[in-house]
């Protein structure tokens, strides 16, 4: 395995730029190895980024958050990604939480209850070093600003999906038989869905979603 140190995260992001998100995958395995977990909410277009990982890697960890207001879909999808793609998915599950107005305070307060102390937990007890996830730069503007690979709170994370479109991935879908989540929903983010839950951003605990994931 290939020891990256702190200081080589731009040396990192620069290396994953040119290439394709198959082969930042494969690049995240051979630096991090057992180190890399993929973290998913089983959203949308959930399956890319599960398909792509099986392919370069059926071992990588799966790691997920259940807010407890998952669809019916969602719950169905989770399961047969796992049976199809033969990929070791850990469930952590959140309080139930009723869901406040998302303009009040408490709102916050929500969020930290019910995704951010879930994942810290998740994190706690998985131990990686580096996390995949699907986020894409066009979902929100806090986005756009996002580098392939980015260090926060001691945790690299890896957006191979960075530079893809909400269409990019819904064709990948479709070529390969991928289901959509058409009734994905989380509450975290709002009556729009286009909220920030707090994972991607500075560092997780403090004010640090999913989408495709």
């Amino acid at each position: 395995m290939i020891e990256l140190l702190d200081t080589d995260i731009e040396g990192l992001n620069a290396r994953l730029a040119p290439l394709s998100a198959r082969d930042r995958i494969r690049v995240a395995s051979e630096v991090f190895g057992q180190d890399l977990v993929l973290a998913t909410s089983f959203g949308r277009t959930a399956g890319v980024m599960l398909k792509l990982a099986s392919e370069v890697d059926s071992s990588i960890r799966v790691i997920t958050v259940r807010h407890g207001y998952e669809s019916k879909r969602t719950l169905q999808l989770a399961d047969a990604f796992r049976l199809r793609l033969k990929m070791k998915v850990k469930v952590f599950q959140a309080p139930q939480v009723l869901i406040p107005d998302e303009d009040s305070p408490e709102f916050e307060v929500f969020k930290q209850k019910v995704k951010i102390e879930p994942f810290q937990q998740a994190l706690r007890e998985e131990q990686p070093k580096a996390m995949l996830s699907g986020v894409m730069r066009e979902e929100t503007e806090e986005r756009r600003t996002f580098d392939f690979a980015m260090l926060r709170d001691g945790l690299v994370n890896i957006y191979p999906l960075l530079d893809w479109t909400e269409t990019d991935a819904e064709e990948f879908c479709l070529a390969h038989g991928l289901p959509l989540n058409e009734q994905y929903f989380d509450p975290t983010k709002g009556i729009s869905q286009n909220k920030e839950c707090g994972i991607h951003m500075g560092k997780l605990g403090s004010s640090w979603t999913s989408s495709g994931l």
